[in-house]
């Protein structure tokens, strides 16, 4: 799981194409060597399983063949900078390659997704983490302190 390489690139990702709910369906994520890639998110079984396809786009922009990193057994970093970024600004995501730990945060409240790899079989695990909304700040009243009271009225003092 190359994590590194797939926090470098959410910046630079797009979205081509969102669902019903406005949700990203289709991303464009930056590669190496000046390479693009258009990963592709299907949500299955009520948002908890999502099934990511990952496909280099050639220079005249017609899809040129699978991504190498999402197959044999792997999940590649497009994919997971395309996750990051579609979370961007609701919540984080944090990714686990075996389900123990998802597991135990699962039952704190967590919501677990299974991401499995479009061509290759590939399945890593992520916990969803939603950002807290702020509070808005009260102002707080000046308190007005009559003088001559506390420990630093100058009749105590004498």
């Amino acid at each position: 799981m190359n994590l590194d390489s797939a926090k470098n690139a959410v910046e630079f990702c797009l979205v081509r194409a969102r669902d019903d709910q406005g949700r990203p369906t289709d991303i464009l994520v930056p590669g190496h060597d000046m390479a693009r890639y258009a990963m592709n998110i299907t949500r299955l079984e009520n948002g908890t399983i999502y099934q990511c396809g990952c496909l280099r786009i050639a220079e005249d922009g017609l899809c040129e063949k699978a991504c190498p990193g999402n197959s044999n057994g792997k999940v590649c970093y497009h994919v997971l900078a395309g996750l990051m970024y579609a979370v961007r600004g609701i919540g984080h995501l944090e990714f686990f390659e075996s389900l123990e730990t998802p597991l135990v945060l699962q039952e704190m409240g967590r919501k677990v997704i299974t991401i499995k790899a479009g061509g290759g079989g590939g399945v890593l695990y992520a916990v969803f983490f939603k950002y807290r909304k702020k509070k808005r700040k009260v102002p707080v009243q000046q308190c007005i302190v009559p003088q001559g009271l506390g420990p630093y009225d100058p009749a105590i003092r004498a």
